[in-house]
């Protein structure tokens, strides 16, 4: 019970999953709490944005499943800032304002976070590791650069 403080690990990936984050009593724990540098995909994603605050709705746009959509960053998270284009697999999406975590990438329409981040934690709604996603191993690669970095 309570945040994790001692993981042996140099880093955390809280992968995505099918259903909601609340569902895996791990995930929800992993997203309250590593004091270590983490990065959720899609349903970790989700599970840090609930874990600070933010609520988890239907996406007022639909589900996207497999398609390669628009992101755009502000490049204050780990995606350089410009226009990019990342593989969704989600039809839920968080809603709401974050209260530690900034909103660094968005959908298309500036209304979807699509990146979240705080201190050496980030949170993406996409997967970089889906083969549509365009430069998504270097994602990867970046997230791991800074670990190595802290």
């Amino acid at each position: 019970r309570g945040p994790l403080t001692a993981i042996d690990h140099d880093a955390v990936v809280i992968g995505p999953g099918p259903g909601r984050p609340e569902i895996s009593p791990l995930t929800m724990k992993l997203a309250n709490g590593t004091q270590i540098p983490t990065l959720g995909i899609c349903l970790g994603h989700q599970a840090l944005g609930l874990v600070d605050g933010m609520e988890l709705v239907p996406s007022p746009f639909g589900p996207v499943h497999g398609m390669p959509t628009t992101i755009i960053a502000d490049g204050t998270g780990l995606l350089a800032k410009g226009v990019h284009s990342m593989t969704r697999y989600n039809s839920l999406i968080l809603a709401g304002n974050p209260n530690d975590f900034q909103v660094s990438a968005t959908d298309e329409t500036g209304t979807l976070p699509m990146e979240i981040h705080s201190g050496n934690t980030y949170g993406d709604q996409f997967h970089p590791e889906s083969n549509g996603s365009e430069r998504g191993m270097k994602r990867l690669a970046d997230f791991l650069q800074r670990v190595d970095n802290c």
